[in-house]
């Protein structure tokens, strides 16, 4: 007669964590569950995403800039160039032997 109840309480408790674990199993492999958590992480790549290519734009702008900088020098050398050749070539040379 002990050995019975022993049994039916065996019996009872594995039911019940039978369900416990059930529950607890749903949860965490739910569909719900896995299409929140490819939500978050898609989020989270978008996230990541969008802050490199922010960064990358801004070093793409900085290096712009040095290039129009150093265009604008190198248009000012060509210039003070073509002023200095054009006076060397404007002045009259005398005509020694002629």
């Amino acid at each position: 007669m002990s050995l019975l109840i022993v049994n039916i309480i065996i019996l009872i408790i594995n039911i019940l964590l039978w369900v416990f674990c059930f529950k607890i199993f749903k949860k965490s492999f739910s569909v719900d569950g896995l299409l929140f958590e490819v939500k978050k992480s898609a989020d989270n790549i978008l996230k990541e995403i969008t802050g490199e290519t922010d960064n990358a734009i801004t070093l793409m702008i900085a290096k712009i800039n040095d290039v129009k900088e150093i265009i604008e020098i190198a248009d000012k050398k060509i210039m003070m160039y073509e002023n200095n050749w054009e006076s060397l070539n404007s002045r009259k040379v005398p005509d020694w032997f002629g």
